[in-house]
């Protein structure tokens, strides 16, 4: 999704830096971290993950307390709070 992100964002340079990332399976990593850094795409990505989870557990409240709501819970919790 960072990805995704600068290519919706980035300067130009950055976009065409992304594209042939992905066109060509290699690229300058430093210059796509610098990229991902410069247009705040990882905490851009972070706080749509947290909404997300927010959102899985807002529709998990319908349902009756069970090992497997609070299961899947947690795994909300661990998707957005995992450092990797």
């Amino acid at each position: 999704m960072p990805l995704i992100r600068v290519m919706e964002v980035g300067s130009a340079s950055q976009k065409q830096l992304i594209q042939d990332a992905i066109r060509n399976g290699d690229a300058d990593f430093v210059a796509v971290a610098r990229a991902i850094q410069e247009t705040g795409a990882l905490d851009y990505t972070r706080q749509a993950a947290v909404a997300e989870a927010e959102q899985a557990r807002a529709a998990l409240a319908g349902f009756p307390i069970s090992v497997h709501r609070e299961s899947l819970l947690e795994f909300c919790s661990f998707a957005v709070e995992r450092d990797r």
